[in-house]
Order: C-alpha cells, then sequence, then structure tokens
C-alpha cells in the first residue's frame, strides 16, 4: 500500500526513502535525464516542466551581440 508524503505529493512505501532523499546526491545530468525520460512518457510531466520555464525570466532573454543593453 502507497502513502502520499508532504513532499510535493510523492508516493513511497513504508520501507523505501522519500524520492527527494534518493535523488540529493544525483548529478544535475542524471537529474535531466530522468526528467526528459519521464517527460517523453508521461504529458503531465512535460506540461508541468513547460508551465515552470515559461515562468522564469531567464528562458524569454535572449543576448544579440552588437546592441546595447538600454535597447
Amino acid at each position: 500500500e502507497e502513502e502520499e508524503t508532504q513532499g510535493g505529493g510523492e508516493y513511497q512505501d513504508e520501507d523505501d526513502e522519500p524520492i527527494q532523499k534518493l535523488i540529493e546526491p544525483f548529478t544535475k545530468e542524471q537529474i535531466a535525464s530522468l526528467l526528459c525520460e519521464a517527460a517523453s512518457k508521461h504529458r503531465d510531466v512535460a506540461d508541468r516542466i513547460r508551465k515552470i520555464a515559461d515562468g522564469d525570466a531567464s528562458h524569454r532573454k535572449i543576448f544579440v551581440h552588437g546592441l546595447g543593453w538600454d535597447t
């Protein structure tokens, strides 16, 4: 029987460590790979990633060489 934990809707068995604890030592590349795989298999994961990215201003900035910063 699985239970929902406080950490953002994670599921775990009684004997298993929470997912957040398991992924803490992972590299950025490992986490990105897992997210890409999950997003390709689960539309809701892909939608959530896009929603977070859309809210981040760094995804909307571009640099054009030769233009001043005040342009």
